[in-house]
């Protein structure tokens, strides 16, 4: 195995997009693999979240404002957004949701609750 250098593993493209078909929306979004700092980010979101008191509030409209991007790869919403998602079709939301849960690895069984609330 070849040992990476740090101008190798800084250059490397490893935050794959998904395209996920909307038909709901008529088109597709891409969802993508977290960074570390937007994984961060988000489970920042999530605690703060829990601390309030508004677990279950809003998580899908959370999932896709972390996951999903445009064609260049940037964040298309903000959590500026969360009321907006959160009033639109819930089986679009699902299937975004289910694609960032199964890229992300985001599994844990209290986030799946907190969603599924």
């Amino acid at each position: 195995m070849t040992a990476l250098s740090r101008d190798a593993i800084l250059a490397a493209r490893d935050c794959r997009r998904e395209a996920v078909r909307v038909p709901e929306w008529g088109g597709t979004v891409f969802v993508k693999v977290m960074s570390g700092a937007d994984r961060d980010a988000f489970e920042q979101s999530v605690q703060d979240r829990r601390a309030l008191g508004k677990v279950g509030e809003n998580m899908r409209a959370l999932v896709v404002v972390h996951s999903v991007v445009d064609d260049a790869g940037k964040q298309l919403f903000t959590e500026a957004d969360l009321d907006a998602l959160g009033a639109k079709n819930y089986l679009a939301l699902d299937r975004i949701v289910n694609a960032a849960l199964r890229l992300n690895k985001l599994n844990d069984e209290q986030l799946e609750a907190d969603i599924k609330n």
